[in-house]
């Protein structure tokens, strides 16, 4: 089985108890859905809130039953309905599959009731590294420039250097100079190191995981940073914040270049540069985004994304139309101002 398909089977840190926890410490309620009734085994992670007056949405973050596509169906009717329903006070059920998308797939959902989301939680699109080939095989495989920039980073004195809580605030600071110039939402300082506490907490358990803050620095200044998870075999590219100056330096290639080597070393299959645009388009407002992450190699995967399952169609509807209003505003008219 290739790394692609491993990490697209492998349990997401998203469906981990951790971020179950964490997520409820921060408006969510976390609920466990069975999805096999009959035999009392297999079941996912999922997430509700209120989503505006009298509208309450559930959701299941990069999660799936393991057994046919017609359990989602199942799986959603007995979450919504009757008076043992976990989600009965929600609108809908909203999947954020970590499958990855093919035409049989969406005929299929559609047949069973469901409907593309309008948005997107999770970013669908995003690149896998295949971390069982050599550090040399894994250079090999990326654009020239990338390599370049990642050799220019560490000649001109560039240090990346793991640093965790003690620098959380420090790379707050950068992260919202970042967020500032590329119109993107964040939430507060107390958000990260909570995720940050509580997967130090978790360590020893059976649903363990490890997060790192790397911080890269230039004569001793923070110029980049980003925050990667390590979870059964995984590692996934998290956040990450860079600097308005000294970005000639190009901290950011020798950042990722050095969470690859850590997470190889922690013994991961694959790496998650976790969201790229949905192709090549010079004209998107991310695209530079894209020629940055797909230039490591590795192979780029669509999953399907959002799917929806409702059993109150007329508020649905005026749900999806709100929505659909939200994201232009936050995603397209904000990034072009």
């Amino acid at each position: 089985m290739s790394a692609k398909a491993q990490h697209l089977q492998a349990p997401s840190f998203l469906q981990s108890q951790v971020w179950a926890q964490f997520k409820s410490e921060f408006g969510w309620r976390s609920h466990r859905l069975v999805c096999d009734r009959e035999h009392g085994a297999g079941y996912v992670s999922a997430l509700s809130r209120r989503a505006g007056p009298g509208i309450r949405l559930g959701y299941v973050p990069h999660g799936a039953p393991s057994g046919p596509v017609s359990m989602l169906a199942e799986c959603s009717r007995n979450a919504l309905s009757g008076p043992l329903g976990t989600l009965r006070d929600c609108i809908l059920l909203r999947w954020d599959l970590p499958w990855e998308a093919t035409p049989e797939l969406r005929e299929e959902l559609v047949a069973l009731g469901f409907k593309a989301a309008h948005v997107d939680i999770q970013p669908p699109n995003t690149v896998i590294l295949d971390l069982s080939n050599s550090a040399d095989e894994l250079l090999s495989e990326m654009k020239s420039k990338t390599r370049y920039n990642i050799r220019l980073a560490a000649r001109k004195g560039v240090v990346v250097e793991s640093e965790g809580l003690p620098a959380l605030a420090e790379w707050y600071g950068l992260y919202r100079q970042t967020a500032q110039r590329d119109a993107i939402s964040i939430h507060s300082p107390q958000y990260y190191q909570r995720l940050f506490e509580l997967v130090g907490e978790s360590g020893g358990s059976a649903d363990s995981a490890h997060l790192e803050l790397l911080c890269a620095r230039h004569e001793g200044e923070l110029i980049a940073g980003i925050v990667v998870v390590y979870y059964r075999g995984q590692a996934v590219y998290l956040y990450g914040a860079g600097a308005d100056h000294k970005r000639n330096l190009m901290a950011a290639y020798l950042l990722q270049w050095n969470a690859i080597e850590r997470a190889q070393a922690r013994g991961c299959l694959s790496y998650d540069l976790f969201g790229i645009p949905p192709s090549n388009d010079p004209k998107h407002p991310m695209h530079g985004l894209y020629r940055f992450k797909v230039g490591f190699g590795g192979d780029i995967v669509q999953r399907l994304g959002c799917w929806d399952y409702t059993r109150r169609p007329a508020l649905y509807t005026g749900f999806c139309y709100a929505e659909a209003a939200r994201n232009w505003y936050f995603k397209t008219f904000r990034k072009r101002r």
